[in-house]
């Protein structure tokens, strides 16, 4: 007589093991592929912001440079005893007196 219950276990795991990957493929898989999708995007969302602010950082440094080369040179002819230094205090008198003052010309 032949014993069928080595058949009947060898069936039931692999009914087993293809039930197993269907629920891998449906409950872990294909979420998690439509996270990494959203993963992506909001990657792709913060790399933009990142560059915005960054390339905002750099104009508020640019315009800074600006601001202080043109006061620089503003104190600088303020400080001499040029021409354009002595119509500078002739028009602003003592008004930029501390603004000036660590500034030489």
């Amino acid at each position: 007589m032949v014993d069928y219950t080595a058949y009947a276990y060898l069936f039931l795991t692999l009914i087993f093991f293809i039930v197993s990957i269907v629920f891998y493929t449906l409950f872990l898989y294909i979420p998690t592929a439509e996270f990494e999708d959203e993963f992506n995007d909001l990657a792709d969302q913060a790399d933009g912001i990142l560059r915005s602010a960054t390339n905002t950082a750099n104009q508020i440094e640019e315009t800074n440079n600006l601001v202080q080369d043109g006061f620089t040179s503003f104190c600088e002819s303020y400080n001499s005893f040029s021409q354009i230094g002595i119509v500078f205090r002739f028009a602003f008198g003592n008004a930029f007196e501390d603004v000036c003052e660590g500034v030489e010309s």
